[in-house]
């Protein structure tokens, strides 16, 4: 596993947790970007995963 996702139900959030090395590096985004999933080569917006969701 290189990159896993925590998506939110309730509110635009997703947490990013990706490995580099022996660790795993966080980043949160919140409202509005990007999480880029480099496994997959692609990056996803908040707007692809809550469209029509959340409106």
């Amino acid at each position: 596993m290189q990159t896993y996702l925590l998506v939110h139900q309730d509110e635009r959030r997703v947490v990013e947790y990706a490995r580099q090395g022996d660790t795993w590096e966080m980043r949160e985004v919140v409202q509005d970007g990007e999480i880029s999933v480099p496994c997959l080569g692609l990056g996803l917006t908040l707007e692809e995963i809550y469209g029509g969701v959340l409106d």
